[in-house]
């Protein structure tokens, strides 16, 4: 066996398994890198519960550390619902409404996480 004739076997050595892998991905997704799969038993195009991710993250939401205090959590409370609150944006553009209406449901959402988990 001759060089030329090894060479070309390795290349379509790769070639078929490049083929094969791209014949067995096509039709998955790639996934960002830490990403959560959604529960076993949703369907595949169910809507995310975003109340249950602000009250996994609350914190997050609030803009504070995860060891803050009710006080503390009042407060990033009324500071962010003053600037998201839908009727403060009553007179802006239907997109910016819409984010408004979203937001405060987040912020509300993760308000009342943090109140149950600093209560406990």
């Amino acid at each position: 066996m001759t060089l030329m004739e090894m060479s070309v076997g390795f290349m379509g050595l790769v070639a078929g398994y490049a083929l094969v892998s791209w014949l067995l991905n096509r039709g998955q997704a790639r996934k960002p890198l830490g990403a959560r799969p959604p529960p076993r038993d949703a369907p595949r195009d169910a809507p995310r519960d975003t109340s249950r991710d602000a009250r996994e993250d609350w914190w997050t939401v609030l803009y504070l550390p995860a060891n803050a205090d009710l006080a503390a959590v009042k407060d990033s409370y009324r500071s962010l619902i003053a600037q998201y609150h839908p009727d403060k944006v009553a007179g802006m553009g239907p997109e910016i409404r819409a984010v408004a209406e979203v937001q405060s449901a987040r912020i509300n959402a993760a308000y009342e996480a943090a109140k149950r988990a600093l209560r406990r």
